[in-house]
């Protein structure tokens, strides 16, 4: 996340800012000068964007964002800046009412509280409140209101990459739990030798190729300029569920060394339990696909 945060955020100026937003931001990214991190989730506004209240208002040649954001990975980082979607026309239908603004976290008027969240600890899970924040024109990227083209375009990369990590992290999983199968014995014989414990993790093994097998194919569409929605959220809800089951079958197998804080297989363990909530549930992601599929869900 702390590398490809700042790649699909990049991806929206590279997409929909300026001439001199690309050139004034890109390079500072590609140096590694700065980095950047997505804030769109709100403490009433999740699955439903609709609902975000977070606003930006037009003062003179500036914008003062008020409101609260939550669950922004990374905003605390140094020298990031946060790319904060708000409404900045209350009257207008979400699609064409919001926006996108380049925010410095050390912007005056933003407060930023860190979370103590179950897993994912490396990166930072922050509380973002707003408090009159003024931010210049030039920092708004697509124009006022085209909030929405930036996350049609950022989202999409957001899913490959989310599924390309939970397909790495899977695998890295599935290697931890044959090392230990393969290692620790048991009345005799290595406990991977048992039928029981072969098969869980054979399973495994056809479960996390299908899945990277899948993420491949739509970053194949994306990098082709396709239409690639329905095989992103394919991706993206496999490529989580099966990360999530590999733990679970990792810590059945290793027992008490997998609960065990000494060993990796725990943080996988609670890292794991958000990739089917982050960027997207894996019950949006079934909406989506059924959508995809012309049924219409309720």
């Amino acid at each position: 996340m702390a590398f490809g945060g700042s790649v699909f955020c990049s991806l929206n100026v590279a997409r929909q800012g300026s001439d001199e937003q690309k050139h004034y931001w890109l390079p500072k990214l590609i140096s590694g000068d700065i980095r950047m991190s997505i804030s769109m989730s709100e403490p009433d506004a999740g699955s439903d964007v609709g609902a975000m209240r977070t606003q930006a208002r037009r003062d003179g040649n500036e914008y003062v964002i008020s409101g609260q954001k939550i669950w922004a990975t990374g905003a605390g980082a140094r020298n990031n800046v946060i790319n904060v979607y708000v409404k900045t026309d209350p009257k207008a239908h979400y699609r064409q009412g919001m926006s996108l603004f380049l925010v410095d976290n050390t912007t005056p008027g933003l407060e930023i509280r860190k979370l103590d969240m179950l897993g994912r600890r490396s990166v930072g899970t922050y509380e973002l409140f707003f408090n009159d924040a003024r931010i210049p024109p030039d920092r708004l990227i697509g124009g006022e209101n085209k909030g929405w083209d930036c996350i049609l375009s950022g989202l999409q990369a957001e899913r490959v990459v989310a599924a390309a990590c939970d397909c790495g992290s899977a695998r890295g999983v599935l290697d931890l739990a044959v090392s230990y199968a393969s290692e620790r014995r048991q009345f005799g014989r290595p406990i991977g030798s048992f039928q029981t414990i072969a098969h869980m993790l054979a399973n495994l093994e056809a479960e996390i190729e299908a899945a990277w097998a899948l993420t491949l194919k739509a970053a194949w569409c994306v990098s082709r300029g396709q239409d690639a929605l329905k095989e992103i959220t394919m991706a993206k809800l496999l490529a989580a569920e099966t990360y999530v089951k590999t733990t679970n079958v990792g810590m059945q197998v290793m027992g008490g060394f997998g609960y065990n804080m000494e060993f990796d297989m725990q943080r996988h363990f609670r890292d794991a339990r958000a990739a089917t909530i982050a960027a997207g549930s894996s019950q949006m992601q079934l909406n989506l696909i059924a959508g995809q599929m012309g049924l219409k869900v309720q």
